[in-house]
């Protein structure tokens, strides 16, 4: 749900991040925006302003600061029980999750299809205004459009991935998949 993140170009020290920083630049973190979309981004700013401080090391090392302890914040390692989409959440706490996990290693559900149990990464999905009628977990298909109802919260999903297959765009999904399908926790 962050609005920004950037770039720091930083000393580095033995004790984790707590060297002076030379530089910094802010990058907007768009709504639609996932993970791999803003890794381009904070490469591109990367790059442009490596150059820039190469070239004028002596003045952004007289003018680096030291870091504030209070503003410190780690990044813990994704863990497979992170990537399970958290299905009793609002809509936008589902959305963020599934942006910032795609499109690797991607937020998913477990169904059961065909009588056997697989994981399907949700890839790309956004709000919907489809009314809520029930809590029970489920995919379902309506006017031709794929949508993820969780306890809370009604998804419409755009991109997915079927564990074992390609990623392929929800339309394409709708047309193999039964109408409704029920999700397991």
């Amino acid at each position: 749900g962050d609005r920004e993140t950037g770039v720091s170009f930083m000393e580095m020290v033995l004790q984790m991040d707590a060297g002076d920083v030379f530089l910094q630049e802010k990058v907007r973190i768009t709504p639609d925006m996932d993970s791999l979309e803003l890794e381009k981004e904070l490469l591109v700013v990367s790059k442009k302003r490596l150059q820039e401080f190469i070239s004028n090391f002596d003045e952004y090392d007289q003018r680096k600061m030291a870091q504030n302890e209070q503003e410190v914040t780690y990044a813990p390692k994704i863990l497979s029980e992170d990537m399970k989409l958290d299905m009793s959440q609002d809509k936008q706490v589902m959305l963020n999750q599934i942006r910032a996990l795609a499109p690797q290693p991607g937020a998913y559900i477990q169904i059961e299809l065909a009588g056997k149990i697989k994981r399907l990464k949700i890839l790309k999905a956004e709000s919907t205004s489809l009314p809520q009628k029930e809590t029970r977990l489920k995919l379902f298909q309506k006017h031709g459009f794929l949508y993820l109802q969780g306890e809370c919260a009604i998804l419409k999903v755009n991109e997915l991935q079927l564990e074992g297959k390609k990623v392929i765009s929800a339309e394409d999904f709708v047309r193999g998949a039964p109408n409704e399908i029920s999700i397991l926790d």
